[in-house]
């Protein structure tokens, strides 16, 4: 490492400090008790192992993938790569699988020490560098051995590891604090949402104005405006082929809404009234089953990774040409209030589209056209419990989870007077905005609390963090030592491979 080292300090490889590195068992997992634990790639999570469901395995000839206290496992594939545990303790006869290396490190204090270094920054960005591949990185025993480590004298290492084991306990706790907090503000928009699709959020609203219209007038009104965009959006077919029918016989084409499942509707606000979507909307289905072509530029092509609840997301976008886009606008042409919700992969996200907004969606997005400027107080009803209940139940699951147009025309949703879903929309969207700002100051203390534990561990590693004794033996020596044993170790005749004594 190019930095000056503290006195007494080395800078070296970490294979150097290892008495072996190897790779693990190739078997297939399986929840019979029928032989050792087998440690996977995805039983490590946040540095931790929950054994009780590591799952077994039907293993033969393991000796030399036995599982020891004080062995390190590391990911050497996939999006992980990188990712270490060190076995403070065994609870059960384990093995390791093919996807992780172990390390034996030289002895229990320089193994607590790698292992802090396995979560610090320089070792991450040593990970980055040398992991093969774009679409699968990975890292193999020969680059892990090559990984560089500052080295204190050993008895700099434990006192370093002691502190930091203080320090970064403290940290976690500090983690598990915040966690809660972001846990009460995502049951607190739950517990608006509730409020707000049941009539207690707008209990003061409605003793004010109790001559509002009531939803069942709502519900006329909205049919007479259903059949009129169903005769407009027939009449606009007609005249783009070219055909203006002679009568009116086409109309009784017309399809009513499908009727509404009554069995076991739970009671709702008075004035309030049960519908479903189909009932309420223009029109519902879904983006483009065959993806278009994309472009470099153009109009946007969304997808449901784009739809997030209350907004759309722009990280990472597709687009198609402007011709593209008028042919798929022949089809369905998304504006100002459309409802949109994820209904391939993750079900059931949702937000409408702003104003002045042009693009286009592949299939993993149902638009849902509600009347009368409806379209917040469905997004908001699709986020509450009681309609995530239905969506659930609704859903299919193959490789992935699917909610058709079907399933989507008959999910129920209360339906309040169109002047009291406007207050709630008001009333939800400035609670809605105070969790935002709490979020945002959360964020930015989880984003703090992230930068002290990799300050933490910086200091740790450029030998600040605990006093150092000028008693200790420098770390050269010891790893002069190390590298001794290993020799001498390696020197030794293995069982029934003894030399025989040449003969004179």
């Amino acid at each position: 490492m190019s930095e000056k080292l503290p006195k007494g300090w080395i800078s070296t490889e970490l294979g150097k400090l290892l008495n072996d590195i190897s790779y693990g068992y190739t078997a297939k997992a399986t929840t019979d008790i029928v032989g050792p634990k087998l440690l996977r790639i995805t039983d490590l999570q946040n540095g931790r192992v929950n054994w009780e469901i590591v799952p077994y395995c039907k293993c033969n000839n393991i000796d030399k993938y036995k599982l020891e206290k004080g062995d390190i496992v590391v990911a050497r594939t996939g999006a992980t790569t990188g990712k270490s545990y060190l076995l403070e303790s065994l609870p059960f006869h384990a093995v390791y699988a093919s996807y992780l290396i172990r390390l034996k490190p030289y002895n229990q204090t320089i193994g607590n020490y790698i292992q802090k270094f396995m979560i610090s920054t320089r070792y991450w960005e040593q990970i980055q560098i040398v992991s093969k591949g774009i679409a699968q990185p990975g890292a193999n025993a020969s680059i892990l051995s090559k990984l560089q480590l500052p080295l204190p004298p050993l008895p700099e290492q434990k006192r370093i590891a002691a502190k930091l084991n203080s320090l970064l306990a403290k940290v976690d706790a500090c983690k598990a604090r915040l966690d809660k907090v972001s846990e009460i503000i995502r049951r607190f928009r739950q517990s608006v949402l509730a409020v707000a699709t049941s009539g207690k959020l707008t209990e003061d609203w409605r003793e004010e104005n109790s001559d509002s219209e009531s939803a069942e007038e709502l519900l006329r009104k909205i049919q007479m405006e259903r059949r009129a965009y169903w005769e407009k959006e027939q009449m606009e077919k007609f005249k783009a082929n070219g055909k203006l029918p002679k009568n009116d016989k086409w109309k009784a084409k017309y399809k009513e809404p499908i009727s509404l499942e009554v069995k076991k509707l739970d009671e709702i606000t008075k004035g309030w009234a049960w519908s479903n979507f189909d009932t309420i909307s223009g029109k519902i289905t879904d983006g483009e089953h065959v993806t278009p072509k994309k472009e470099n530029s153009g109009v946007f092509l969304l997808s449901a990774r784009n739809v997030l609840n209350g907004k759309l997301n722009f990280d990472k976008v597709d687009y198609i040409s402007e011709k593209t886009y008028r042919n798929i606008a022949r089809r369905i042409e998304v504006t100002e209030d459309d409802v949109l919700m994820s209904c391939s992969g993750t079900v059931g996200r949702t937000c409408t589209l702003p104003k002045d907004f042009k693009c286009a969606f592949v299939r993993s997005v149902a638009i849902i056209k509600p009347f009368f400027g409806m379209g917040e107080f469905i997004s908001i009803s699709i986020r509450s419990s009681y309609l995530q209940k239905q969506i659930d139940e609704n859903k299919t699951q193959t490789a992935q989870a699917n909610i058709f147009q079907g399933k989507i025309k008959a999910l129920k949703i209360i339906l309040p007077p169109l002047n009291e879903q406007k207050e709630i929309v008001r009333r939800v969207e400035a609670l809605f905005s105070k969790a935002d700002q709490l979020q945002e100051k959360l964020n930015a203390a989880k984003s703090g609390v992230d930068k002290l534990t990799a300050s933490i561990l910086a200091k740790a590693f450029r030998g600040e963090l605990v006093p150092r004794d000028p008693n200790d033996e420098p770390a050269e020596l010891l790893l002069q030592r190390i590298r001794a044993e290993q020799e001498a170790h390696a020197a030794k005749p293995k069982k029934g491979r003894q030399r025989r004594k040449k003969r004179t």
